[in-house]
């Protein structure tokens, strides 16, 4: 039985990425825990844990926040494609830049 290979479904490059990363304009750089629902930003900044790079979590990673559990429960943020659970303790030390993609700043400002 012969597998088939997964097609892509991220960005074609690392450059595309980059590129993306570098047309936005920040607005703010704020922890994970912070950023409301249904919001996306690109990981800046990552503390010392080597099993969140195993997860897909790495700076200049888009990231969105999918769900807020309750009562103190893990953040559900998607990268990837993937879905991952983070504790809000450790959502707290992640620091991720919001960003506004062009078009929409324009509509905002004019």
């Amino acid at each position: 039985m012969r597998y088939r290979k997964r097609k892509r479904t991220g960005p074609t490059s690392r450059a595309t990425a980059e590129q993306d990363f570098q047309s936005c304009r920040f607005l703010q750089e704020i922890y994970l825990d912070e950023m409301p629902p249904h919001q996306t930003g690109f990981i800046s900044f990552l503390p010392d844990n080597s099993m969140l790079t195993f997860l897909g979590l790495r700076p200049e990673k888009e990231v969105e926040v999918v769900t807020r559990q309750r009562f103190g429960g893990p953040l559900i943020v998607k990268t990837n494609g993937r879905y991952i659970a983070v504790s809000r303790t450790l959502a707290a030390q992640i620091k991720v830049v919001n960003f506004l993609p062009p078009e929409e700043e324009e509509e905002k400002n004019g």
